[in-house]
């Protein structure tokens, strides 16, 4: 399972910290600040977390190419997944260095995406960069990076039954 604290709890950290505790799934910790209030995991909870045995990886979507590698350091220094959510991260930082790649785009555009990785298979890190670009700026082509705008794509492919779906 992948767990996101619910958006804009008093302490993230802390809900991760009691879910990783009592679950009897192992899961994948999502740092995402956007429902963090602006905030990253702190250093002191993701080495807690990469220590967790419930706890596989971590799926990073800061966007921010120095905590990054913060977090792959972290992670795999105990032989953890990392994947990369972010596409503009992933740009700027060899997604090589990951063990997947999980950005909105691949939910939105599928089939591109999953056409994009196997091209590039052998991580030619230029056309990567180029193809992530077209991939990022046809979701910006939609309406921006909002909620509402990946709801109606959703929605449009099928895979939501209303708009509105959450």
């Amino acid at each position: 399972a992948i767990v996101l604290a619910p958006g804009y709890t008093k302490n993230p950290e802390e809900t991760l910290r009691v879910i990783s505790k009592f679950t009897k799934l192992k899961i994948i910790i999502y740092n995402n600040p956007k429902f963090q209030k602006g905030q990253d995991l702190t250093e002191k909870f993701l080495r807690e977390a990469a220590n967790n045995p419930n706890v596989l990886g971590i799926k990073d979507t800061s966007g921010k190419p120095e905590y990054f590698k913060k977090v792959l350091n972290i992670f795999h220094s105990k032989d953890k997944k990392v994947m990369q959510g972010d596409t503009k991260a992933g740009r700027e930082v060899s997604i090589r260095e990951a063990d997947g790649m999980v950005p909105v785009e691949a939910n939105l555009f599928p089939e591109h995406f999953s056409d994009l990785l196997n091209r590039e298979m052998e991580f030619n890190n230029e056309e990567l960069v180029k193809d992530m670009s077209i991939i990022s700026n046809k979701k910006f082509e939609i309406n921006g990076d909002s909620t509402a705008a990946i709801k109606r794509i959703l929605y449009e492919q099928g895979i939501f039954d209303s708009d509105l779906s959450y």
